[in-house]
C-alpha cells in the first residue's frame, strides 16, 4: 500500500489502489485455502488407497460428501491454513525460502516422474493433439477472457505478490531477466501438468472436464482404473498440495508484510 502511495504525487488514488490489492489477497486466500482442504483430504484418502475399495459412481462423488461434512472439512482447511501460517510465521529466509527449496525441486521431480509416465498411455499424442493444435473456429471471447484471467491469476498480478517479494530482493538484481524466467517456468509447468492430466484423462476415456469437476470428480475415477493408480493418485495430489501451499504462503506474505510495516509488530 506505502509502496503505490510512494510512486505518484496524488496519493490517495494510489493507496485506494494498493488497498484494492490487499483486499484481493485476502479474499483470494479466504477460498484457496479451502480448497487446499479438499486436497489434504484426496491426498491422505489416496495414500491409504481409500478410493481403491469404492465404485467409480462413489469415488465420483467424494467431494459432495466433503462438502457435505462441514466438521471434516473445516478440520483439513484450518490444517492447510495452520501450514501456510507457520511457514510465514518463521520469515522469509527461514520459512518461505526453506519451504520453497524444499517444494519447488519436489514438485519438479513429482511433475517429471508423471509426465514419463504419461507418456507411455495411449492417450499421450492425443493429449498433444488436444493442447497445442490450433482450433481457430472454437475461438471465442469468452476464451480469451478465460485465457487472460489466468494469466493474471497464475502470475499472481494485481494482488501484492510480486511487490511484496520484490521489495526483498537487492538493488542489484535484473528485474526483467527474472520475470521473464518466472513468467517462462510458470508457463512450462502448467502445460506439463496439461500433458500429464489429458494423456491420462483420453486414454481412459473419461471426459474432459475443466476446473474442479476435472480434479476432484474426473481424475480420482481415473486414477480408481490405472494400474498403480493408487501411488499415481498419491503422487498427485501431492503435487497439486505443493502447488497450493507456495500459493498461499505467497499471498498470505502480501497481508502479514503489510500489516507488519504498519502496526510495527
Amino acid at each position: 500500500v506505502t509502496s503505490f502511495e510512494r510512486v505518484h504525487k496524488h496519493r490517495t488514488p494510489w493507496k485506494i489502489s494498493g488497498i484494492i490489492s490487499l483486499c484481493s489477497a485476502y479474499l483470494i486466500l479466504t477460498y484457496y485455502s479451502v480448497i487446499g482442504g479438499w486436497i489434504l483430504n484426496f491426498e491422505l484418502r489416496s495414500f491409504s488407497s481409500c478410493f481403491q475399495a469404492f465404485s467409480d459412481e462413489h469415488v465420483a462423488s467424494t467431494l459432495k460428501d466433503i462438502l457435505n461434512d462441514p466438521y471434516k472439512q473445516t478440520l483439513f482447511h484450518g490444517i492447510f491454513c495452520f501450514l501456510s501460517t507457520a511457514i510465514v510465521y518463521r520469515g522469509v529466509q527461514k520459512g518461505i525460502e526453506k519451504c520453497s527449496e524444499i517444494l519447488m525441486p519436489g514438485l519438479a521431480i513429482l511433475l517429471c516422474v508423471l509426465l514419463v509416465y504419461s507418456f507411455f498411455l495411449p492417450g499421450f499424442y492425443q493429449s498433444l493433439n488436444f493442447l497445442f493444435v490450433p482450433k481457430f473456429d472454437q475461438l471465442t471471447w469468452n476464451g480469451v477472457l478465460e485465457a487472460i484471467g489466468h494469466s493474471f491469476f497464475t502470475l499472481s498480478v494485481a494482488v501484492g505478490v510480486m511487490i511484496t517479494y520484490g521489495s526483498y530482493l537487492s538493488s542489484s538484481e535484473n528485474l526483467p531477466k527474472m520475470g521473464f524466467t518466472i513468467a517462462l517456468l510458470d508457463t512450462a509447468i502448467a502445460l506439463i501438468a496439461g500433458i500429464v492430466i489429458f494423456s491420462a484423462v483420453f486414454s481412459f476415456g473419461i471426459e474432459a472436464n475443466s476446473g474442479p469437476a476435472l480434479i476432484f470428480e474426473t481424475l480420482p475415477v481415473l486414477f480408481n482404473k490405472m494400474p498403480g493408480g493408487s501411488i499415481i493418485s498419491t503422487a498427485f495430489f501431492l503435487l497439486v498440495a505443493f502447488t497450493a501451499l507456495t500459493s498461499t504462503i505467497s499471498i498470505l506474505e502480501v497481508v502479514v508484510a503489510f500489516w507488519v510495516e504498519t502496526f510495527q509488530s
